[in-house]
């Protein structure tokens, strides 16, 4: 362990006169207020001052109309919408009635359901629409429509205002002006592979989506949603295609992950953690072959698509992740009674479960009951409070970063995972538990638990703050990863850091300890 000076902790006389100085102009009190402050100022900073292509990618969709929407009634005929489409080249038409948007026809729709004899050219428009779509408002952000898009495997969003004013329709090659290399390409490209080689080639691609995104000027959460996306279209297609070949599952299951997919917040680099959860009517015996072959399917196919094999082997391959809805149940019950510190580490995997494939209800009512059980067993929450409290935040008493050997000898950094989001990830996780809140991903737990009122709407904006902006400093590494060649991980030396912004992530560690104390005398009553 060393210092960010790299001899280790030992002060010079320019280190107290900094603090010195720091402590003059930082009494206590005013300190707590500023370092928050300060932290969504900076994360307003590093936005302002990208350049004028990267302010777009935050910018309003409205920018990014091209056109007016062309509109057509419900009761209008395919052959006539079909017509009007070709006349004003146009692959999209919205159905209105009585001012109100119903539905959305697209070439696909007419390609799948009309050429394909589903539906004669002479019948009412509505039989081919898509009835209800999905909507975006004109001052969203480029990037969210985006993640939408990428989230429902929808090409096409019209555009609506909160008066239920058309604006128009925002299409994926709107985004791809905007984006260049889109992830919507790449989800799309995974999701239609037509075997586990071209998933592979599909999913390998996230790291030109991931420059192309940072490159755009997209914030980090956006960016870790849109490299969830591709993982999860990774996980489903490969299943799926697994499912292909073994014939349909012999019971109803759900594929699952753990850890960062299932919070949404992966980051390049990251492993596979996944399980299976069978209903009730599963028979080791007589249907374990099946999902034994699928499972090995499964974690070979993500591995050659660059999610490697888990070291801890938290996979589906590993029977212990692989059982019936009643016995993750009893397990989960099992690690709230008895929370040792085995089961301590494995409330920091599990607890942050997500089906990603299959029978989704099977994992509805398995969270609903945990979390049940989490929020009244008191005894469990200190313990998960007291180690989310132990965690080293990397700052020494000088305010210099405290850095870390690379087991591979990568030379002193920070380890952005290890030193502080793992850790702005248990506090999240304790303050929703204790809500009772069934949300995954940091910033929603925190709000949760703020409406829930057992963390005050200041302290989990202070905590998202801190997270986001821990989260832009990894992000952007990676991609400089990427870049120059090397393989991108958790690792950032602050000395390559602007002075900016190793101030600012010192003040995201300060945060970070200073929650620390309040998850112990809050759940724990004071006792790390």
């Amino acid at each position: 362990m060393v210092s960010e000076g790299g001899a280790g902790e030992r002060p010079t006389g320019s280190d107290l006169d900094e603090a010195r100085r720091f402590v003059a102009a930082h009494p206590p009190l005013d300190g707590l207020a500023d370092e928050s402050q300060r932290l969504r100022d900076a994360i307003e900073a590093r936005r302002a001052g990208a350049t004028a292509f990267r302010l777009g990618a935050e910018g309003a969709v409205a920018g990014l109309l091209r056109r007016e929407a062309l509109v057509a009634s419900p009761d209008d005929t395919v052959r006539g919408v079909a017509r009007r489409m070709a006349e004003h080249d146009v692959s999209t038409m919205l159905i209105v009635e009585g001012g109100r948007l119903v539905g959305i026809v697209t070439d696909r729709d007419l390609r799948r359901r009309v050429l394909g004899g589903e539906i004669p050219d002479t019948a009412d428009i509505a039989r081919a629409m898509t009835s209800d779509p999905i909507t975006v408002k004109p001052d969203a952000d480029a990037s969210m429509a985006m993640l939408t898009m990428a989230d429902r495997d929808v090409h096409h969003l019209p555009v609506v205002d909160d008066r239920g004013r058309i604006a128009g329709v925002l299409s994926a090659n709107d985004l791809l002006n905007r984006f260049g290399t889109s992830t919507l390409h790449v989800v799309r490209a995974v999701r239609s592979a037509p075997d586990v080689q071209a998933v592979a080639r599909a999913a390998c691609r996230r790291e030109d989506a991931l420059l192309s995104l940072v490159s755009a000027g997209v914030n980090a959460e956006h960016v870790t949603r849109f490299l969830s996306s591709i993982a999860e279209a990774t996980h489903r297609r490969i299943a799926e295609l697994a499912e292909e070949e073994l014939g349909p599952p012999p019971v109803p299951y759900a594929l699952v992950v753990f850890g960062s997919l299932a919070r949404r917040e992966v980051a390049i680099g990251a492993d596979q953690d996944n399980g299976f959860v069978f209903s009730n009517a599963y028979d080791a015996a007589g249907h374990g072959p099946y999902f034994r072959r699928l499972a090995k399917g499964l974690v070979d196919g993500l591995h050659s698509a660059g999610y490697p094999y888990c070291l801890g082997e938290i996979m589906a391959t590993n029977e212990r992740w692989a059982r019936s809805l009643d016995a993750w149940r009893q397990r989960f019950e099992r690690w709230i009674e008895i929370p040792d510190s085995e089961n301590l580490l494995r409330t920091s995997i599990f607890f942050d479960m997500r089906c990603v494939h299959g029978e989704e209800h099977l994992i509805d009512s398995l969270r609903i009951a945990v979390a049940g059980m989490a929020k009244a067993h008191t005894l469990f929450l200190s313990h998960i409070a007291r180690e989310a409290a132990q965690a080293s935040v990397p700052l020494g008493f000088f305010r210099g970063f405290v850095l870390h050997e690379g087991e591979h000898g990568e030379g002193a950094a920070l380890d952005l995972k290890r030193d502080a989001i793992a850790t702005l990830v248990s506090i999240a996780r304790v303050h929703a538990l204790a809500a009772g809140s069934l949300a995954l991903s940091g910033a929603e737990r925190l709000r949760s638990a703020a409406e829930a009122q057992v963390l005050s709407n200041e302290d989990a904006e202070e905590l998202i703050s801190a997270q986001h902006f821990i989260a832009s400093i990894r992000m952007e590494a990676q991609a400089d990863a990427v870049r120059s060649g090397t393989t991108p991980t958790n690792r950032v030396d602050p000395r390559t850091l602007s002075r900016f912004d190793r101030d600012h992530l010192k003040d995201a560690f300060r945060v970070i300890r200073r929650h620390q104390d309040l998850v112990v005398r809050r759940y724990a009553g004071g006792i790390v």
